[in-house]
């Protein structure tokens, strides 16, 4: 008897952290659903080197004071390897990447080419998935990616301010941004990946271990830029906020998610993020949100249940979040 409380208690505990930590990755698509705007107006201030350095190195140095502690020593020396070089070497690639391919876009057309270059993760972390977490997929998966891209598209291409012609014309004379940005999202969707394989079952968080090693070298770039930093308080506050909501408790919250939450249930409710930004871009600037957003939230809505549904989970990994109840 005693024995069968004990095992029921402990699924319901390892079932509440399942839940809790798929919570927290719905939680930083909600905060992520501003970072562009953010990242883009500190990035005018200082060029895209200072903006992403400074960004990193206040996340890491805020977040890194349970690491410096005797434990939690004791618990980077028990840091998986896979996860430790190989999502840590990712995670830093990709805030590289992502800064520089957002900070030296020229236009508002070309931003709005490289979000939809960079809106690739999701598919990428669920493609990565089948191959790196060895799970299964049918149809609907290819056909939920499809109609989920579709809808960014969409939205995105109905916009007053987007010209097809001049696609081929940013590509052709900057192709450089797209090929960051390319790299960015195959970065993330590795990163993401990877961490599930291999940090599931960390202790602690180390997500700022990684903010800062990526300081590094964009605040090297910084010295070698020709950028100079403009600050005022309200850039400050920007600066603040980027690092301590969009960096610091954003990517802890989806390292969580991705440890020991559901990955594709999360993974497939990226999508939203696009939508969202529009949204909350159209309450800040008092617009009015048209029919475009509408259909395509639509079908963002319907790709992403796809998505989850295409998706078969491995038993054995799936185990190792939630036991079976006695």
């Amino acid at each position: 008897m005693t024995r069968s409380i004990s095992h029921t208690n402990t699924f319901l505990s390892h079932t509440q952290g399942y839940a809790l930590a798929t919570t927290a990755g719905l939680v930083a698509i909600f905060i992520w659903a501003g970072t562009v705007v953010m990242i883009r107006a500190v990035s005018e201030l200082m060029g895209p080197w200072w903006a992403g350095g400074l960004a990193s190195l206040i996340a890491g140095l805020c977040g890194i004071f349970p690491l410096l502690s005797k434990r939690g020593f004791a618990s980077l020396r028990q840091v998986p390897k896979g996860y430790m070089y190989g999502a840590g070497t990712f995670f830093i690639f990709y805030m590289v990447f992502f800064y520089l391919g957002l900070g030296w876009s020229v236009s508002r057309q070309q931003a709005i080419e490289l979000g939809m270059v960079n809106y690739l993760w999701p598919s990428l972390t669920l493609i990565f998935s089948l191959f790196i977490l060895s799970r299964r997929a049918n149809y609907r998966l290819w056909l939920g990616m499809a109609i989920a891209f579709g809808g960014i598209i969409f939205i995105n291409v109905m916009s007053e301010h987007f010209d097809f012609r001049m696609v081929t014309t940013n590509i052709a004379s900057d192709g450089l941004v797209y090929i960051l940005t390319f790299g960015a999202a195959t970065a993330w969707a590795l990163y993401s990946t990877l961490t599930k394989k291999y940090g599931e079952k960390l202790s602690i968080n180390i997500v700022p271990l990684f903010f800062l090693i990526s300081s590094i070298p964009l605040i090297i770039g910084g010295f070698l830029s020709n950028d100079q930093i403009v600050l005022s308080f309200t850039g400050l506050i920007e600066l603040l906020m980027l690092a301590l909501l969009v960096h610091l408790a954003a990517n802890s919250f989806w390292d969580l998610s991705m440890r020991r939450g559901d990955l594709t249930l999360v993974t497939a409710c990226s999508y939203v993020i696009p939508v969202l930004s529009i949204i909350f871009g159209a309450m800040y600037f008092d617009l009015t949100l048209g029919l475009p957003l509408l259909v395509g939230s639509i079908l963002i809505g319907i790709g992403a249940l796809l998505c989850k549904l295409g998706v078969s989970e491995n038993p054995s990994i799936q185990t190792t979040n939630i036991p079976p109840q006695p």
